[in-house]
């Protein structure tokens, strides 16, 4: 960028403001996404329709002091996908998952999308020249994506890490274009898919709607995994330990500490955690058998876990009400106090 060649270049697909950057060979080094230019953030550069009328306290139309919050997906606000493309990465610990390396960043340039003057808010907020904040996330060579070739050729411990990591922090953007592969060459000789063929390792991207604040995954269409085979085979040794070794605490502490994310999607990185931990280490589940306890089957009825949550918060907070402190033994509760 300041040899003044090659500056950032907004891709062709996506529904935001998503750039590579390039050096001096034209070869891709990274990727920023800033964070007002995200879908339904003021300065989105794909169109008016994915660009919300935020100074209307927040959001588009509504009544006075009614805020309308436009989201590509449920519990995601219009710039918060940065942090979440951070937290992932944040949370793949010792790279398990193969999550390209990603950091915050603060950036200008001319080519970032501003907008003029006239319909700036105050200061120089927005205007061509002022920073822009967003994630910087390593820029990884491949050879296909996920959608160029047949599921079956994918090992089962490459779908596993990413359905694994999908389904902790409820990732509702998993299709086949964001899942990078690169192609191993075989030793054996053999063709695709035989004994000494070449394999593929897989690369998950784009991960800005991760950590949601609510709870609603209701459509598989955008969880590409859900159909593979290999969702149907046990984990191995290696995804096990794995599992066991998360502590959701010191997750949540990290995330809060570093990236601010809020209490509500902390709380269900909690509960995916256990819920994960207590199936496949304990009950010996599949993924997909996780995944269906998950997911909405339908849009309109809730999913298992959502049910579990629902019931755990209601009797949680019955017990609040009636001050009852602490369980008795023989299973009878105890009384509140000064009863």
């Amino acid at each position: 960028m300041d040899m003044g060649v090659n500056g950032p270049k907004l891709t062709v697909e996506g529904f935001g403001g998503t750039y590579f950057l390039y050096d001096p060979r034209r070869r891709p080094l990274a990727v920023f996404k800033p964070s007002d230019e995200e879908p339904y953030a003021p300065r989105n550069p794909r169109g008016p329709e994915l660009v919300a009328d935020w100074g209307k306290v927040g959001g588009r139309g509504g009544d006075k002091g009614r805020v309308e919050v436009f989201q590509m997906r449920p519990g995601v606000t219009p710039g918060e996908g940065y942090v979440r493309e951070v937290a992932a990465f944040l949370l793949d610990h010792e790279g398990f998952a193969g999550v390209p390396e990603t950091i915050m960043v603060q950036a200008r340039h001319p080519a970032f999308h501003y907008l003029p003057s006239s319909v700036c808010s105050g200061g120089n907020d927005g205007q061509e020249g002022s920073v822009k904040v967003g994630s910087f996330q390593e820029y990884v060579r491949h050879d296909y994506v996920g959608e160029d070739l047949s599921s079956s050729l994918f090992p089962v411990a490459e779908v596993h890490k990413i359905a694994l990591m999908d389904l902790r922090l409820l990732n509702s953007d998993r299709n086949g274009g964001n899942i990078l592969v690169r192609r191993v060459t075989g030793r054996g000789g053999g063709r695709e898919g035989e004994p000494g063929g070449p394999r593929y390792e897989l690369i998950p991207i784009d991960h800005g709607y991760c950590l949601p604040e609510t709870l609603c995954i209701d459509d598989t269409l955008n969880l590409c995994w859900f159909g593979w085979r290999q969702m149907h085979e046990p984990c191995d040794a290696a995804t096990r330990a794995y599992i066991a070794s998360w502590d959701a605490e010191a997750d949540a502490t990290l995330l809060q500490a570093h990236l601010g994310i809020g209490e509500a999607a902390l709380d269900l990185l909690r509960v995916t955690t256990r819920m994960l931990q207590i199936a496949v280490l304990e009950a010996g589940l599949t993924l997909h058998e996780v995944a269906c306890l998950l997911v909405r089957q339908t849009p309109e009825i809730a999913s298992e876990i959502e049910k579990v949550r629902e019931n755990a918060e209601t009797l949680a907070m019955a017990v609040t009400r009636s001050g009852v402190t602490t369980p008795m033994k023989g299973g009878r509760e105890g009384r509140r106090e000064g009863g």
